[in-house]
């Protein structure tokens, strides 16, 4: 679970190879909420090699998404993989 009240998400990932990585949140219904696309990364880990990538639960646009699940999908040149990242709020 995930809440944006506690500050970002980082996206942890590791690389094998020099490659290009897009990541995008998608709602469960094929939605791109956030994406980012970062090129020509090293082969290692995020935060090591590579840069770190954070998602701070806001859409493109800077609103910020509401509570429920989501879809993280990477995507390099030689992979795809996709996580369920569930969104949630404290209540006060």
């Amino acid at each position: 679970p995930y809440n944006p009240d506690r500050g970002p998400l980082t996206l942890p990932y590791q690389l094998f190879h020099t490659t290009d990585l897009q990541l995008w949140i998608l709602t469960l219904r094929g939605e791109v909420v956030w994406d980012t696309l970062l090129l020509n990364l090293s082969p290692g880990r995020s935060g090591l090699a590579n840069p770190v990538v954070r998602w701070d639960g806001r859409t493109r646009s800077g609103h910020l998404v509401a509570p429920g699940l989501y879809l993280v999908l990477m995507r390099t040149g030689f992979a795809t993989d996709v996580k369920k990242l569930a969104v949630i709020r404290e209540k006060p």
